[in-house]
């Protein structure tokens, strides 16, 4: 390698170790290269063509060894703003701020301004007060243009502000922002897609409709392409909450780094984003050279049924990653029914050939793939005996089978049976925990304790059990032994689906496991 310093070029045996792409004669030339490296300087790069090209397109890859907790990625979001997917029953009389983004109710319910609904004084779009109406999040973006045509004072556009943001960062012409355009966008697909008369309705008419697109409707396909790359590429934040101790409003964020990590069930990286809304990716596994950066873009513990519609709907492929192809779900059982005619067996994988092809796993996944569960979750063995797994998980037209006894179930009726138990979940819900526990006494003769399912109600309990721990003087001794088993079935499966310790989700559950040793 030759020196990167200014005009150098002489041979450099000096390798920066976070990124390994710049080499330099000595330190001095290493430290007068630093301004223009910095923003480059990663270990992670973004890599197109090659084995995994045709696949993944463009995707984040490792330039070097990187060991488990290391930092992929760190970056600011180019744009924040409310969901453009916001769903339809959103109450719209409690907006958001859109300078804050903190609940706009909760402002105009305060005693700055009890009596008035705030609106910025420039534009009249929502915010909280004068000093909301000043923050960069809406001053830099839409103030100017509502001002101009006039059209903040009229009826909620929550959906339309993250285009209308980006669609004034396109104009601009900034490098970031024709990288922002690069982004999959999957427009021909969309267009024969029912989302893409949704995003004429609630979107592309509304900001031609308030004069802030052109009214020949020549920029119309733009905001389309905008709404496909937010839709395909955005990331879930938390805006302010409220209240202390309840999350602040959904937030869809564009991160160009991130928005390159490939997708996979077993993903090799974790994801946190800060209260200033800075990302932080991290490896949670040892990577190797050259490896696909993987994050799961679906939830993580949901069927494989579920997860491949979210991601054929949401992000236009099929996922053909070693746990999708792995009707056990490495060993976990998510998408598992009991066998309605025998009581004890073995349920075994189907064969190779009836297996999607896992293709480029991320690494180590089929180390954690084969490793047996924790012999905590006596609940339900690793051998899984009387269980009915899906022969074909691509299919939804296969056959399930138990292999013990040789019994088959047609998809058709699988699936009935999965919606039964679907319709009892939702209407237990939101009961208490005596109802939500004689719900798994019901889902239980149908669905195995590790059930995706199972899992949700699970997670509830666990949320149930701890807030009536936490307000009691003296918990009940039972409550708390609840609670730990809970929690520990659960860390189970996060166990077998995911390296290391930094998952989001794994971090909410040994709370409870602690109170119930200090209680």
């Amino acid at each position: 390698m030759r020196c990167s310093g200014p005009g150098c070029g002489a041979a450099a045996p000096l390798v920066c170790a976070n990124c390994g792409s710049a080499a330099y004669c000595g330190k001095e030339h290493q430290r007068a290269h630093w301004p223009e490296h910095k923003p480059r300087c990663s270990p992670c790069g973004v890599r197109q063509g090659g084995r995994l090209g045709d696949r993944l397109g463009r995707y984040l890859a490792t330039r070097r060894a990187v060991e488990a907790g290391a930092v992929l990625v760190q970056e600011w979001p180019l744009v924040v703003g409310p969901p453009a997917d916001a769903p339809a029953d959103a109450p719209a009389d409690a907006p958001l701020c859109l300078g804050c983004h903190g609940p706009l109710a909760a402002a105009s319910a305060s005693a700055r301004r009890p009596h008035q609904r705030p609106g910025c004084g420039a534009c009249g779009a929502p915010v909280c007060d004068a000093e909301c109406e000043k923050l960069a999040a809406h001053s830099r973006w839409e103030c100017a243009e509502l001002a101009r045509r006039k059209a903040g004072r009229a009826r909620d556009r929550s959906r339309a502000v993250l285009p209308l943001r980006c669609l004034i960062g396109v104009r601009s012409g900034a490098a970031d922002w024709k990288a922002f355009l690069e982004l999959e966008s999957h427009l021909e697909r969309r267009r024969a897609a029912a989302v893409w008369s949704e995003r004429q309705r609630q979107i592309v008419e509304v900001l031609r409709d308030g004069g802030l697109t052109a009214a020949d409707g020549s920029e119309d396909e733009l905001v389309q392409r905008v709404c496909g790359v937010l839709d395909v590429n955005s990331f879930e934040v938390r805006g302010p909450a409220a209240a202390a101790g309840r999350p602040g409003p959904p937030l869809r964020a564009v991160f160009l780094r991130a928005a390159m990590m490939a997708h996979s069930c077993l993903p090799n990286c974790q994801l946190a984003v800060d209260d200033h809304l800075q990302l932080t990716v991290r490896a949670s596994c040892d990577i190797p050279r050259d490896a696909p950066v993987y994050y799961n873009y679906c939830e993580l513990l949901e069927t494989t049924a579920r997860r491949r519609e979210h991601l054929l709907e949401g992000k236009y492929f099929e996922c053909a990653c070693p746990r999708c192809g792995d009707p056990t779900e490495c060993g976990t059982h998510l998408s598992s029914l009991w066998c309605p005619r025998c009581l004890s067996g073995l349920v075994v994988p189907p064969s190779a050939g009836e297996r999607d092809e896992p293709s480029a796993p991320p690494p180590a996944a089929a180390a954690r793939a084969l490793r047996p569960l924790p012999a905590a979750a006596a609940a339900l063995p690793t051998s899984c005996s009387r269980a009915l797994t899906r022969r074909s998980p691509s299919s939804q037209s296969s056959s399930w089978r138990c292999t013990a006894c040789g019994h088959g179930v047609s998809a058709r009726a699988a699936r009935s049976a999965l919606q039964r138990c679907s319709e009892a979940w939702e209407e237990a819900r939101r009961g208490d925990a005596r109802r939500l526990e004689a719900l798994l006494a019901r889902l239980s003769r149908t669905l195995p304790p590790r059930h995706a399912l199972q899992l949700a109600v699970k997670q509830v309990l666990v949320a149930l059990y701890r807030d009536a721990v936490l307000s009691a003087r003296r918990p009940a001794a039972h409550a708390l032994a609840r609670m730990r088993d809970l929690c520990q079935e659960i860390l189970d499966v996060l166990e077998a689906l995911l390296p290391g310790h930094l998952s989001r989700l794994k971090g909410t559950s040994p709370p409870p496991l602690r109170v119930c040793v200090c209680v």
